[in-house]
């Protein structure tokens, strides 16, 4: 028992060595840089005391003092009793005001800066320690939280350690111990009983110490003993909750005529829609269907537009009303970019509305070769790429070309162009581009191999075919690249994530660390090595 006392102690003491210790105004004299440091011969009950149950804790220390957000920055584990703060004059007393302290448990409060002085504002930060029954628990673990799609490491991630699985995700069953994550992802718990324990990781909305139904969470696969000898911390993946009911996410009316709807998750293949008033000129799904963009004709400053989705779980009326204070105008973008149609890329020109009128007679395409003084006409063509976009199509051996959209000839029935449009841009060349060619050294089962930017614009989606290892991806634009891999398992084409209750995983994503410069005119090779992965292979 004195071994532990003195290991204690010791732990206690390093705590406050690491204190933090800010500087505030200067008061004539010398600034004091030191956090208020407590009385250790003077606390009540004595630090590390066995066999209380204590209805008041008293904390004396060197100095005034004064709380910093007590009810958030004072903590008791395991939660059984909430503490109420106050001060008088250098003495800090916590007393339990809801629960007990239960049979044969060591209990650990943290002061995470909950306590500074008056002057110079330096804050400490303390573990107070005591048991109930005959001897503190002394085991500890730590646990890494990451998230799921990104690896990276999560910080403010409460961790929780439970005593049984949990059932569902509206049990409203609070851990055994809790902690929260530091900047590198990292939940340390001390103080424990030997366990078994379910971990469990969520992002904690409500502030109410329970995983609640819309809360990112993670669970970890094996059961925790704590121990303090382990040198291997286990991971936690965070992940979005998995949406049991569908539910309109976002419902937005843009100027002049475009709704935008989002869902809590993917509909049906099956599902039909029906446009109850006014109809649509058109209307876009996205890839998972769970996302909607309806384009209308026509548009009052204010107005209501309505819908009915239907499949064999859902039969939802929605709706939006709108209003518009300012008044909108002819609008456009192109995908041109800095002056120049990139190779492979066709001119699209996209209006803020459904377009309904397009008159290509009035749609003139010239082009030139470099040192020619002159445009000549070129044969082009049209057509509706989705309802607000336009593709214009003519020939790419041109250097220079000029597009002329005359007066009042594009537009939707809100606005037509009010003046003539003129674009003058470069097709870039073959010999600006690259080529790379990825190399693999095996195929996982249902991978999807994603290449980026380093700016994160997806350039290519690769699904991995069983036996090749090698792709070929032409006509790149001279900058860094970047690689990632999806496992697949579900083989909906997409990254998908679990379900804890389900002991399913999110999807694995494997972030290559390298990046890849492409150069114009030149094949670079990239070899990308997945055999030290722990995924399956084929």
């Amino acid at each position: 028992m004195d071994r532990l006392f003195s290991k204690i102690l010791v732990l206690f003491l390093a705590l406050l060595t690491f204190s933090c210790g800010q500087v505030g105004f200067i008061t004539g004299g010398e600034d004091d840089d030191f956090a208020p440091k407590p009385i250790l011969g003077a606390m009540q009950p004595p630090m590390a005391s066995t066999h209380v149950r204590p209805k008041a804790i008293i904390i004396p220390f060197d100095e005034f003092i004064q709380l910093n957000s007590p009810a958030k920055n004072i903590s008791v584990i395991p939660a059984d009793v909430t503490l109420e703060a106050t001060i008088k004059g250098k003495t800090l007393t916590l007393k339990p005001i809801t629960g007990d302290w239960k049979d044969n448990t060591t209990y650990a409060i943290y002061l995470n800066r909950a306590v500074k002085d008056l002057n110079e504002a330096n804050d400490s930060l303390m573990t107070y320690v005591f048991a109930t029954g005959s001897y503190i628990d002394s085991l500890e673990t730590a646990i890494r939280v990451v998230d799921a799609y990104t690896n990276k490491p999560l910080k403010n991630t409460t961790v929780g350690l439970y005593e049984q699985e949990l059932p569902d995700d509206t049990s409203k069953v609070t851990p055994r111990y809790v902690v929260m994550s530091n900047d590198e992802g990292l939940a340390q718990f001390g103080y424990l009983q030997k366990g078994p324990f379910y971990a469990y990781a969520y992002v904690d909305r409500d502030q109410n110490t329970r995983l609640n139904q819309k809360e990112p969470r993670g669970k970890l696969k094996e059961v925790i003993y704590a121990d303090t000898s382990s040198a291997i911390i286990p991971e936690i993946r965070l992940m979005e909750s998995k949406a049991t009911n569908f539910e309109v996410s976002t419902n937005n009316f843009v100027a002049p005529a475009t709704w935008c709807l989002g869902f809590s998750k993917p509909l049906p293949v099956e599902t039909t829609i029906r446009f109850t008033s006014p109809k649509p000129e058109g209307y876009i799904w996205n890839d998972k269907k769970d996302s909607l963009t309806v384009f209308y004709a026509s548009a009052a400053r204010s107005g209501k537009v309505e819908l009915i989705i239907e499949n064999e779980t859902a039969n939802d009326t929605i709706s939006k009303k709108y209003f518009f204070k300012d008044p909108e105008k002819f609008n456009y973008s192109s995908n041109l970019e800095k002056g120049t149609l990139l190779i492979g890329d066709t001119l699209k020109l996209q209006l803020i509305e459904a377009v309904t009128t397009l008159d290509r007679s009035k749609i003139e395409v010239l082009g030139k070769q470099a040192g020619d003084s002159l445009y000549m006409a070129l044969p082009m063509s049209s057509a509706m790429s989705r309802p607000d976009e336009i593709s214009i199509f003519h020939a790419r051996e041109y250097d220079s070309i000029r597009v002329i959209i005359a007066l009042e000839s594009i537009g939707g029935a809100n606005f037509l162009n009010p003046e003539e449009l003129v674009l003058n841009y470069q097709v870039q060349p073959k010999n600006k581009v690259g080529t790379m060619i990825i190399k693999l050294d095996s195929i996982p089962k249902y991978g999807i191999l994603e290449v980026s930017t380093a700016k994160e614009e997806l350039v290519e989606r690769i699904q991995l075919q069983p036996g090749v290892f090698e792709y070929n991806l032409i006509d790149l634009q001279p900058t860094n690249y970047r690689f990632k891999l999806i496992i697949d398992e579900d083989q909906d084409g997409f990254w998908s994530f679990g379900d804890i209750f389900k002991k399913q995983e999110a999807e694995r994503v494997i972030w290559f660390d390298s990046t890849t410069k492409i150069r114009a005119n030149w094949d670079v090779e990239v070899k990308l090595s997945l055999v030290p992965q722990d995924i399956e292979l084929e």
